[in-house]
């Protein structure tokens, strides 16, 4: 897969699981809901979203350091 295309659509998965996160931490948020019951999946969309938005970031750091050794 070209690099681009996986970095383009790692940046849409971290979008994806951001907003995702932030819905489901303002659906936790309104009344008569229990945050609780939010607040871990919340976390883990977040945490994926974070995840996917770092990882093209780190790819790219690992392949230039590839390159500029051989």
């Amino acid at each position: 897969m070209r690099p681009l295309l996986l970095t383009v659509l790692c940046v849409l998965l971290a979008l994806f699981f951001g907003f995702w996160g932030i819905q489901t931490a303002w659906i936790g948020s309104l009344p008569n809901q229990n945050p609780s019951d939010y607040e871990v999946w919340a976390t883990v969309l977040l945490g994926l979203g974070l995840l996917f938005f770092l990882l093209p970031f780190v790819l790219w750091l690992m392949v230039s350091r590839k390159r500029s050794n051989t």
